[in-house]
């Protein structure tokens, strides 16, 4: 319901500037969904996965993006922004497609809630799969588990990763439920020239964001830590061609310094 020069004073606002402006401490800012997809890297699936496809579905779907056992977040920060995938081609003089936000949010299955003069907020409880609202609960995750099976094969295409891994912001038996459904539902395409996509239930449930955010410092500090490591082995002399490197050329010979090659 904003203006365009609303949403575009809201892009203007440098939050992460402005935040640690408050603080001597650092700052480190994410998206929601990226914050919860760390949570699942460090806490859950990510201890035995290495590359995944995370979505998050609450009142507004996202996801996020983990490659190498790390969050990627591309040139923007932005990977994995699952939620802005087109669900249909779109065509001239035709409305713009619809997006995976339109198809596979809470929102949607409250507005159904509501419609029927039913509590919102059911949508995020064990009442959602309990009369009167079970109905159009069931509605809701038909529609939800074709356009999440849409992604699923589209980001299965782009990426070639070990699995997707899909959590959200209700009760787990309506996770499961969402999942089996989505899993139906790629039974409908063609997976021709793709490897099959594994879909899973995320571990770490409605609590991913939160604990995402605080896990943000450590996580990144790991990565960094990585990186040190792989640059100090990278810049560490080897054997070339099978011959050993000559002792006066091993650091520390001449009381430390850089081996030069």
């Amino acid at each position: 319901g904003w203006s365009e020069a609303q949403a575009e004073a809201w892009n203007r606002i440098d939050l992460l500037a402005q935040v640690q402006a408050m603080t001597p401490v650092p700052v480190l800012f994410a998206k929601d969904t990226s914050s919860a997809c760390v949570a699942e890297l460090v806490a859950g699936r990510g201890r035995d996965l290495k590359n995944f496809l995370y979505f998050f579905v609450d009142t507004f779907v996202g996801g996020g993006l983990v490659i190498n056992s790390r969050l990627h977040g591309g040139v923007h920060g932005n990977a994995g922004a699952v939620a802005s995938l087109p669900m249909a081609l779109a065509q001239v003089d035709a409305p713009v497609p619809e997006q995976l936000i339109g198809r596979a949010s809470l929102w949607q299955l409250e507005q159904r809630l509501m419609a029927q003069g039913l509590d919102a907020h059911a949508a995020y409880d064990d009442r959602a799969l309990s009369e009167p609202f079970a109905t159009e609960t069931q509605a809701w995750i038909a529609q939800a588990a074709n356009a999440l099976a849409h992604a699923v094969v589209s980001g299965t295409a782009f990426l070639d990763i070990d699995a997707v891994v899909i959590d959200g912001n209700f009760s787990r038996t309506l996770l499961e439920q969402l999942i089996d459904a989505t899993q139906s539902a790629l039974q409908h395409y063609s997976w021709e020239g793709l490897w099959n996509a594994n879909v899973l239930a995320g571990k770490v449930g409605p609590d991913a964001r939160a604990l995402g955010g605080a896990l943000l410092p450590l996580h990144a500090r790991d990565r960094d830590r990585r990186q040190r490591r792989h640059l100090g082995r990278h810049h560490e002399p080897r054997c070339v061609a099978g011959a050993e490197v000559p002792a006066a050329q091993r650091p520390g010979a001449h009381g430390g310094g850089v081996v030069r090659r």
